[in-house]
């Protein structure tokens, strides 16, 4: 029924859960490439922990009662949506973010990034090897390094949001490219534009589903309606992924090691050369570190 499916899916939104997403959905959202709307990550840590901190600031809180609730706020996210490795990346750059916070020194996103990726590695060497912190850190990656590179240029043609937006959803999909052919040995070019049409609409149907779930523990009616203006919009992302996944997909490489790591290399190349180049080109105009008071 649609409805499932729509509940499903926005259950997914908020938990990472997509056990009441039916197969056929589930199966379309990972051939184009929107799987990862349902992966908890740092988009979903960080509408948590902006509610709370809205919440907690309205209570008047004590400041370092309030940093140590919001600590403790990750744990609890990570243990209910069953510590995943993206939940686990995530979780960890925003226990970083705190402690930062905390200590009041500067902090760049690209240092947390790594910090996070090296704490988990070292206490969990396993973590080496999994796909899904691959691709959660590799999407990050791609967000704040490849991306800038891309809307720079992108915006020379057309509106600025809509470079961002491109330039976010490419930086991405670059960055998780190796991690890609070496475990399946094709992208889904549908992807790109299966994510530009959405990331956004998921982007407004995660928030309202967050919102829905907080009301819920206090007004069971109140969140139904929250819950209802959500349902069109994840039915517009199961429509996409519906759509995308009747497409014919890439090519497939061969099961040859060689020739699998023979294009991770010049993949992971290319961005390398095309972000070095991007710096190496005038004067930089990068923004200063921001200092957190």
């Amino acid at each position: 029924p649609a409805d499932a499916a729509r509940g499903g899916l926005l259950v997914g939104f908020v938990t990472g859960d997509t056990r009441l997403l039916p197969d056929e959905d589930a199966d379309a959202m990972r051939a184009t490439g929107l799987s990862h709307l349902t992966a908890v990550s740092g988009s979903n840590t960080a509408v948590l922990l902006g509610g709370i901190a809205a919440l907690l600031t309205f209570l008047r809180i004590d400041a370092r009662l309030r940093w140590s609730l919001l600590a403790l706020s990750v744990v609890a996210f990570a243990f209910l949506t069953r510590l995943e490795p993206s939940v686990l990346r995530a979780g960890t750059m925003a226990l970083l973010v705190l402690a930062a916070a905390v200590a009041g020194v500067a902090r760049d996103a690209r240092h947390l990034l790594a910090g996070a990726v090296l704490l988990l590695v070292l206490v969990d060497p396993m973590l080496t090897w999994s796909l899904g912190l691959l691709l959660s850190a590799g999407a990050t990656l791609g967000v704040l390094v490849v991306a800038p590179a891309i809307t720079l240029r992108l915006e020379r043609v057309m509106p600025t949001p809509v470079a961002a937006l491109l330039g976010i959803t490419l930086g991405a999909q670059v960055a998780v490219a190796p991690a890609l052919l070496a475990s399946f040995g094709t992208i889904p070019w549908v992807s790109v534009p299966a994510n530009l049409v959405a990331v956004p609409l998921a982007a407004l149907g995660s928030t309202l589903a967050f919102l829905g779930s907080a009301l819920a523990l206090v007004h069971v009616g109140a969140a139904s309606s929250i819950f209802a203006l959500a349902g069109p919009v994840a039915e517009g992302v199961l429509l996409v992924a519906r759509v995308g996944a009747r497409l014919p997909g890439g090519p497939v490489l061969p099961e040859s090691p060689v020739v699998r790591s023979a294009a991770v290399v010049a993949i992971a190349s290319a961005v390398v050369a095309g972000v070095g180049a991007r710096r190496r080109a005038g004067p930089r105009s990068r923004p200063q570190p921001r200092s957190v008071p």
